[in-house]
C-alpha cells in the first residue's frame, strides 16, 4: 500500500543544526593516488590529482609552470602533496578544495605591481576582445579591451600566477615576475565553442502504484507557470550577457570569508561570480557561484551556482542551482534547481525542481517538480510533479501529477492525478483518481472514487466507496426513477442517485383520496444484494403534507422508513414492496389528517399543548425503471 516519506517538519525550529555539517565533511585527503610523471609542470599534475580524487587547487604566488618528476602508487594524498610541496609552500583542506599558501613571509607593503600585456589567438593572431585576465588569489581581474590590451594592478610581491581565460578557448595560467616586461600571451582555440553549464533540471524517478495514470495539466495555469520558469533563466541570461568574466571563467575559485556591499564592491572584486564562499556577508547585496557555509544579506543574496547549508536574506534570495540547508527570505526565494531542507518566505518560495523538506510562505509555494514533506502558505501551494505529504493553504492547493498525503485548504483541492489520503476544503475537492476520503463545504469531484466523500454535493464517474451529500451523482452508479403508492393513498414519483449502498432520494406525490392534498420530500436510501435478481432495501425519508394554496405555517410533517424487497426480473425493471414505520408530526387540529383505516391502527397517539403526534405502521409498493 502507500508509504509516507520522511517529513522534515523541524527543520526551520533546527536552525542551529544545519551548521554542524560544516565539520562533518569528506576526508579527501585520505583518497589515494597513483602518479608517474616525468619533468612535468605542476598545473598537469594538480589536473591529474582532481581527476582521481575530486579536489579542488586553489593558489596563489606559486608558479604552476615549474617542473618536476615525481612517482606513487596508491598512496594516500595528504602524503603526496606533502612530498610534492617539500617546503615550497603549506595548504589547508576545505572540504573537496586543496588551497595552497605559498604567500611571501616577509612584512606586506602597499606597493603595486603592475602587469602589462596582449591576448591574441594562437592561430590567427587575432586580438582577443573581453578575456577575463586574473589573479585567482587574491580574486584580482580587468578585461582585455578591443585591441586585446589589459593592464592589471595587484598588490607586490615576488611574483603571481596569471590566468586568462575566454569563451571558446583553453584556460591559459602562466607566472609572471615582478618587473616583468609587457606579455604577449597567445589562446589556443578549441575545437568546438565551450558554453557554460547549465544546471540540470531534477527528474523524478521516484516509482510508485499510482504513477502510472496520465499526465493532465490544467492549460492556463500551466501556461502561466511556464511564463515564470522562463522569466527565472531570463534573469541569468542577462546576468551572464552583462558579466563576461560569468561567461569566460569555468574555473571555481574559493573564498573563506567574503564581504560585499554591493555587487562588485566585493572582497571578491569582480569575480564574485565565480568564486564559492564558505562564509559571506552582505550589507546590501552580494553574489557569488556558489554557498558552503553561511550567507546573511541585508537586501538580497544572488548564486550562479549551488547553496548548502544557511541563506538569509532580508528581501530575497536568488539561486541558479540547488539549496541544500535552510533558506530565508523576508519576501522571496527562487532557485532554479531543487531544494532539500527548510525554506521560508515572506510571500513566495519558488523550485524550479523538486522540494524535499518544509516549505513555509505567506503567500505560495510553487514547486515545478515533484514535493516531499510539509508545505504551508497563506494563499496557494503549487506543486507541478508528485507530491507526497502535508499541505496546508488559505485558499487552494494544487499539485499537477499524482499526491500522497493531507491537503486542508480554505476554498479548494485539485490533484490532477490520483490522491491518494485525505483531502478537507471549505468549498472545493477535485481528483481524478482518489484513494481515501473527501470532505468539502459544497462539492467533492472525483473521476473513479475508492474510500468516502462528504459534501453537499459529491460526483464522481465510478464510485467504490459511499459519497454521503445532500445530492450525490455517480455516473456509473445508482440512478432510478420510481412510481410508487403507499398506505396513505399517496402516488409519488422519486429520483434515487448515488450508489447501491447509500443514495438519495427526492420526492413528491399527490392524494388519491382529496387531489387537493400533496407532499414533497427527501430521503436516504440503501439498496444490499441478495441475490442475482433479489435485493434487499431499506429507505428512511422525510415529507411536508400540503394543501393547494394553502398557508406553509401549519406544520403537517411526515417521517417514514421502509424495508422491504426489490425483485429485478430485468436489468432496467424493478418490482418493490415491504412495510413501512410512519411517524406524523402535526399542528392541533391540522386541516389533515391520516386516513380512517390507518386511525383505527396508530401505535401511538398522543397530543402536546403545541403538536400531535401519530405513529402507526403502513406499507408501500411500486416499480422502479433503469
Amino acid at each position: 500500500m502507500l508509504r509516507t516519506k520522511r517529513f522534515k517538519l523541524l527543520s526551520a525550529a533546527c536552525f542551529f543544526v544545519w551548521l554542524t555539517p560544516l565539520f562533518a565533511q569528506e576526508n579527501y585527503l585520505g583518497k589515494t593516488v597513483s602518479l608517474n610523471v616525468v619533468n612535468q609542470p605542476y598545473e598537469i599534475i594538480f589536473k591529474q590529482i582532481s581527476k582521481q580524487t575530486g579536489v579542488v587547487f586553489s593558489y596563489a604566488a606559486f608558479n604552476s609552470q615549474q617542473k618536476t618528476t615525481y612517482s606513487c602508487t596508491k598512496k594516500p594524498l595528504g602524503k603526496v602533496l606533502d612530498e610534492l610541496l617539500e617546503n615550497k609552500c603549506s595548504y589547508k583542506s576545505r572540504d573537496k578544495y586543496i588551497i595552497l599558501d605559498c604567500k611571501d613571509k616577509t612584512p606586506q607593503v602597499k606597493e603595486k605591481m603592475t602587469v602589462r600585456g596582449t591576448v591574441a589567438d594562437y592561430s590567427t593572431g587575432k586580438k582577443i576582445t573581453d578575456a577575463s585576465v586574473f589573479v585567482k588569489a587574491n580574486k584580482h581581474s580587468v578585461l582585455t579591451d578591443r585591441n586585446g590590451d589589459f593592464v592589471l594592478q595587484v598588490p607586490k610581491t615576488s611574483g603571481v600566477v596569471l590566468t586568462i581565460a575566454k569563451i571558446g578557448y583553453a584556460d591559459t595560467s602562466l607566472w609572471v615576475e615582478n618587473g616583468q616586461g609587457a606579455l604577449t600571451i597567445a589562446m589556443k582555440p578549441l575545437l568546438k565553442v565551450q558554453q557554460p553549464k547549465e544546471i540540470a533540471v531534477y527528474k523524478d524517478t521516484s516509482v510508485r502504484y499510482m504513477d502510472s495514470v496520465a499526465d493532465v495539466r490544467p492549460g492556463k495555469l500551466d501556461s502561466l507557470l511556464e511564463s515564470w520558469e522562463e522569466e527565472g533563466r531570463r534573469i541569468w541570461q542577462k546576468l551572464r550577457a552583462k558579466n563576461p568574466n560569468f561567461r569566460n571563467i569555468t574555473d571555481t575559485l574559493f573564498s573563506q570569508i567574503s564581504v560585499s556591499l554591493v555587487p562588485p564592491v566585493s572582497t571578491n572584486r569582480l569575480l564574485s561570480l565565480n568564486t564559492v564562499n564558505r562564509f559571506s556577508f552582505n550589507v546590501l547585496a552580494g553574489h557569488s557561484k556558489g554557498l558552503d557555509g553561511f550567507e546573511l544579506g541585508g537586501l538580497a543574496n544572488v548564486t550562479a551556482g549551488n547553496v548548502r547549508y544557511v541563506q538569509i536574506a532580508g528581501l530575497t534570495n536568488i539561486v541558479r542551482g540547488n539549496v541544500e540547508g535552510f533558506q530565508l527570505g523576508g519576501i522571496t526565494n527562487l532557485n532554479g534547481g531543487s531544494m532539500e531542507g527548510a525554506q521560508i518566505a515572506g510571500i513566495f518560495n519558488q523550485n524550479l525542481s523538486f522540494c524535499d523538506g518544509f516549505q513555509l510562505a505567506g503567500i505560495s509555494n510553487l514547486n515545478h517538480g515533484s514535493a516531499y514533506g510539509a508545505q504551508i502558505s497563506g494563499i496557494a501551494n503549487i506543486n507541478r510533479g508528485f507530491f507526497d505529504g502535508f499541505q496546508l493553504a488559505g485558499v487552494a492547493n494544487i499539485c499537477n501529477k499524482n499526491a500522497y498525503g493531507f491537503q486542508l485548504a480554505g476554498v479548494s483541492n485539485q490533484v490532477f492525478g490520483v490522491m491518494g489520503g485525505t483531502q478537507l476544503a471549505g468549498v472545493y475537492n477535485s481528483a481524478d483518481t482518489m484513494y481515501g476520503f473527501q470532505l468539502a463545504g459544497i462539492v467533492n469531484r472525483a473521476r473513479v472514487a475508492y474510500g468516502g466523500q462528504l459534501a453537499l454535493i459529491n460526483i464522481a464517474g465510478t464510485h467504490h466507496g459511499v459519497p454521503l451529500g445532500l445530492f450525490s451523482f455517480v455516473r456509473d452508479g445508482h440512478h432510478k426513477l420510481e412510481v410508487a403508492y403507499d398506505d396513505l393513498d399517496f402516488a409519488s414519483a422519486a429520483f434515487r442517485t448515488g450508489v447501491d449502498r447509500f443514495h438519495n432520494i427526492v420526492f413528491g406525490g399527490i392524494n388519491q383520496r382529496n387531489k387537493d392534498f400533496w407532499t414533497i420530500g427527501y430521503g436516504f436510501g440503501s439498496s444490499l444484494k441478495c441475490s442475482e435478481k433479489w435485493y434487499f432495501n431499506m429507505d428512511l425519508t422525510a415529507q411536508t403534507i400540503r394543501v393547494s394554496q394553502d398557508s406553509w405555517a401549519e406544520m403537517r410533517a411526515l417521517g417514514k422508513f421502509f424495508a422491504g424487497f426489490e425483485y429485478r426480473p430485468v436489468k432496467w425493471l424493478n418490482l418493490f414492496a415491504g412495510p413501512t414505520f410512519n411517524t406524523y408530526v402535526s399542528d392541533p387540529g391540522a386541516s389533515w389528517q391520516p386516513s380512517s383505516f390507518v386511525s383505527k391502527g396508530y401505535i401511538y397517539d398522543r397530543s402536546f399543548s403545541q403538536v400531535d403526534v401519530k405513529s402507526w405502521v403502513g406499507a408501500k409498493f411500486g416499480i422502479r425503471f433503469f
